[in-house]
């Protein structure tokens, strides 16, 4: 069970009330993190608003070179109204380029203050926040990324589109209401 339940801080897309909250905990430099983000856009697309989807830090610095440094960055951009475009960027581009492809003009592209961001990454400014994900996730029994939970519930099954909706109309959500 997901014991830190969804609430106002957690950055989100759709309605914090939707039918179905879907939940990752999720690593921008894990390659299945990397794998399922395609599915986690159609199913964005699929349900609309009947789906909150929140993304949760779960970086794994053992095993990924910039994962906590992706974490705090993408934590950054939140503090400046552009989370969801970060988390796009870093999913979307091969993550052992991303400090060489994150220039000036890239965050100034992404609506990005350049200056402020790279000083709240200078001070890990958005450290405190990281750990927070991390810690609400061990609490739930997260040891891996990526994991999900659907409406409170850790999803144990495979993270394909058929698999995962599957999952979520078992769960309650009925297709009359798409």
């Amino acid at each position: 069970m997901l014991l830190l339940p969804v609430h106002q801080n957690d950055y989100q897309l759709g309605p914090i009330d939707a039918a179905v909250q879907l939940v990752e905990y999720g690593d921008f430099a894990c390659r299945h993190c990397r794998a399922v983000y395609p599915v986690i856009t159609q199913i964005k697309h699929w349900l609309g608003v009947h789906l909150c989807f929140v993304f949760r830090h779960f970086p794994a610095s053992d095993n990924h070179l910039w994962a906590w440094q992706a974490a705090e960055l993408a934590e950054a951009a939140g503090a400046q109204g552009q989370f969801w475009q970060m988390h796009r960027y870093l999913f979307e581009q091969p993550s052992e380029l991303w400090l060489d492809v994150l220039t000036v003009t890239n965050l100034t592209s992404l609506g990005l203050d350049p200056q402020q961001l790279i000083q709240d990454i200078v001070q890990h400014r958005y450290q405190q926040q990281v750990q927070e994900d991390i810690l609400s996730g061990l609490c739930s029994n997260v040891r891996q990324t990526p994991t999900f939970f659907i409406n409170g519930v850790q999803y144990q099954g495979v993270c394909r589109f058929d698999e995962l909706m599957e999952t979520i109309e078992a769960a309650g959500f009925e297709q009359e209401q798409r």
